[in-house]
């Protein structure tokens, strides 16, 4: 593989993770009660942004 192939690979693994990640949160909004989403959203936004 070339190493733009492999840069490319990459970028598609982390957006992979970023659509499964957002599904995710999506999915805690619908289950959890109203009072935890923003604490929910907080702490999503905290692990996504130490990446």
């Amino acid at each position: 593989m070339s190493e733009k192939e492999i840069a490319y690979d990459i970028r598609l693994e982390i957006s992979r993770d970023e659509i499964l990640n957002k599904i995710w949160l999506s999915e805690e909004l619908q289950i959890q009660p109203k009072q935890f989403h923003n604490k929910i959203i907080q702490n999503y936004l905290e692990l996504t942004h130490q990446a």
